[in-house]
This record gives C-alpha cells, structure tokens and sequence, in this order.
C-alpha cells in the first residue's frame, strides 16, 4: 500500500525531517488503535491491519536509518497482508458470523513466504498486486450481498449501510496508484512532486482512513448491521405464490394495527414474529403483492403516517424531524430521502403547500 522508499540521508546532527516525524505519529497512531479495536473487539482484522502499518512504518523508518538490511528488510512483504486483511474486515461488517478464525491464518501464508525468503521485488510486488485485486474483488461480491440483502431484512437498511466501504477501497487504490507513480518518478530523478513530502501526505491519507474505519465500523457493530446466518439463504418462496395475497392481507393489517413501524430498527424477524409467520413467508409476500422491499413498504407506512400527523392543522407547528421520529425514522437524511422519493417533493415543501392552503381566502358565494 505504502511504498518502502524513504529517501533519508545522514542523519548526523539535522533535525528530523517531516517524513520522519509523520512516520513516528502514524507508527503510534496506528499502533494505538490497533490496541482499541482489538481490545473492544470491534474488527480483529482492523486491529491486525492497523498493526501491519505500523509495523511497517516502523521498518521504513529502519530502512531509512541503515538498520533494516539484507534479510531484515522485509518491506516488500507487507503489500501481500493488506489485501486479506481487508477482506476479513469486509467479511466480518457483512455477517455476524464472519469474525477471522484459525484457518483464516492461511491468507497470512505469502506475505510470511515473502518476508522469509526474499523474493526479488518485481515477483513481490507482482504477486500482492494480484492478490490485491482478487480480495479486492471478494470484498465488493460480499458488499453487494449486503446491500442486496439489508433492505429485505431491516426496515433502517440505510443506517447499516456499507457505501462508506466502497469510498474507504477507491481512496485506498488511489493513494496506492499514486504511491507507484511517486516512487517511479523518484526512480527517474523527477522529484519535484515525488519528494518525501508527498509520501508524508500519503501516510497522513492512510492514517486517516484508518481511523475512519475503525469509527464508522464501531457505528455498525452497534446497529448491528451484519447479516445472521439464517438470513443468507434465498427468503422468498415463488411455490407459495397463490398463498400470498391471504399472507400478505394478514401482515398489513398486523403493521397497521399495532403500528409496527413506529420501531426505528423493525426487522422482518420482529414482523414475522408478530404475525406468527416465518420470515421467508413474510418476505416473500410482501415481495410478491406489494412489490417492493422490506424496507421500502416499512418507510411507506412510516411516511403515510407522517403525512397522517401532517394534515392535522393541531401538529404543523410540531418541527417536522419531531413528526418524523414519532412515525418511526431515525434519521433526518433517511426521512428527507425516503420522503423526496415516495412524494416527488421534500417534506418543507409538502408543509408549505399545506399552510398555503389554510392561509388562502375561502371565496363566498355572492348573494
């Protein structure tokens, strides 16, 4: 991810230079949060990953001094760690079950290979960008799952939502491309914008990116936003198709009745418990007559409500957010998105219609 390339000099009686000082804070920094996230056990591939980095820095900064050479330089084997540790991470926000265990070790097996045996460079880097690329690629197949599968499961899909992965892997490739072109201009002399500053820059990048991840994956622990097991297999049932207008009929009145959507986090579990069905019942009958989501036919309730509240002259000067918790959103972004979408106009300007109308002369006939 980070490329091995220091570009010290002698260090005799300089002041350290700025990449050395970015070096050290990321190296503690990095070191730091491995501690946290490891500790509260929110993402132990996270905590590896942020251990690697600072290991690594550690070796750079080694490397650059003279005192990492011959077979203690072990630089180009990091790039091999970063791929399957990111995947694990991956792996572990998507399914509850998906936190690293013993045989997940082996994905660990060429960086060590690397590290121990000292391939030549372009072999190293050759193969960890490769190897890049396919965990790369299982990462992506594993969010899409669950981007597939949230909506179907949970009525609050985009507070669980994994958007902030897909962004976390392109900045990441991108330092990681401009990483290599730095490094391949500063092998080519052309060091006006491959200097050391651009590599402190790069590391500040990374640091950065960490410590968001570690953040927003504490924020999906909590919500617990991973998949169960028993929800992996496919929920709907097309064989019970005829029965679903009696199912679905059944669920509707449940939700309306008892005003299940007014539970922020509902989940198709609580619904089905609700109306004594299996989930994939419910699932599937909401699926096949209403024809949409989970999610979507919640946040249709919720904003029918909303509107409900809305048309009683007596709640207008309730603030709109206050009408919207009530209803059962939990998030102002999710309302006003949810809302924009189903209506065709923002909740501000519905209010504002509806306060046009009551300010408006009624016109009286003439006598």
């Amino acid at each position: 991810m980070v490329s091995s390339d220091c570009g010290f000099g002698p260090v005799a009686e300089t002041m350290p230079s700025a990449l050395v000082v970015v070096e050290l804070l990321a190296a503690y920094h990095s070191l730091l949060l491995a501690v946290l996230v490891g500790l509260r056990r929110i993402s132990i591939p996270l905590a590896l990953m942020c251990a690697v980095f600072a290991l690594h820095m550690l070796v750079n900064l080694g490397a650059g001094f003279g005192l990492m050479v011959g077979p203690l330089d072990v630089s180009d084997a990091f790039g091999l760690f970063y791929g399957p540790l990111f995947y694990l991470f991956v792996r572990g926000l998507v399914y509850a079950e998906g936190q690293p265990r013993w045989r997940d070790a082996l994905h660990g097996l060429p960086g060590l290979a690397v590290a121990v045996f000292h391939l030549p460079v372009v072999a190293a880097r050759t193969f960890g960008f490769v190897a890049l690329v396919i965990y790369v690629l299982a990462a992506f197949r594993a969010l899409r799952r669950h981007r597939s599968r949230s909506p179907q499961l949970r009525s609050d899909d985009l507070s669980v939502d994994l958007r902030w992965v897909h962004r976390s892997i392109l900045v990441f490739a991108a330092v990681a491309l401009f990483d290599i072109a730095r490094s391949s201009a500063r092998a080519v002399g052309q060091l006006a914008w491959a200097g050391d500053e651009m590599l402190a820059l790069i590391l500040i990048v990374v640091v950065g990116l960490l410590s968001t991840m570690a953040w927003r994956s504490t924020l999906h622990r909590q919500l617990h936003g991973e998949i169960e097991a028993a929800d992996q297999t496919e929920l709907a049932n097309a064989d019970k198709a005829a029965d679903y207008q009696t199912l679905f009929a059944v669920i509707d009145q449940v939700v309306e009745s008892r005003q299940l959507w007014r539970e922020p986090r509902l989940s198709l579990n609580d619904v089905a418990e609700a109306c004594g069905l299996h989930a994939r019942d419910v699932s599937g009958a909401i699926n096949g007559v209403a024809r949409v989501s989970f999610s979507d036919y919640i946040n249709a309730a919720r904003v029918d409500a909303f509107d409900r509240l809305l048309g009683d002259p007596n709640q207008r000067q309730r603030a709109l957010l206050e009408l919207a918790f009530e209803v059962g959103f939990n998030s102002k972004s999710a309302f006003n998105r949810i809302y924009s979408k189903l209506r065709g106009r923002t909740p501000t300007a519905a209010l504002r219609e509806l306060r046009s109308a009551d300010e408006a002369p009624v016109s009286r006939p003439e006598s």
